[in-house]
């Protein structure tokens, strides 16, 4: 999976925004749905802000469903606010269709 937009968050303590271009996520479980397989990624992720040096833990979360096509984004963390979700695509530059 490859970031083709990446996150803007903000940082609750001093409002900074940051951009989340690295997003790593690992397939943690797969779905039979009507459509086939349903898969869900995970990542989670520690920083600190770069402008006040607050801590900030985020995970994020993705279904893909049906296969090729992402479903669903979630990012939670208790130390920033979403401004944009990441725009990710289940195929590298590289494949063909």
């Amino acid at each position: 999976m490859r970031v083709v937009k990446p996150a803007v968050v903000e940082c609750k303590k001093c409002l900074h925004l940051i951009v989340i271009e690295d997003i790593d996520l690992d397939m943690v479980a797969t779905y039979e749905r009507n459509m086939g397989a349903e898969i869900e990624y995970k990542d989670e992720q520690k920083f600190v802000c770069d402008k006040c040096n607050a801590e900030i833990s985020m995970k994020i979360s993705v279904w893909e469903y049906p296969e090729g096509a992402i479903n669903y984004v979630l990012i939670e963390s208790d130390d920033i606010s979403v401004i944009e979700n990441p725009v990710l695509s289940c195929y590298d530059e590289f494949d063909q269709f």
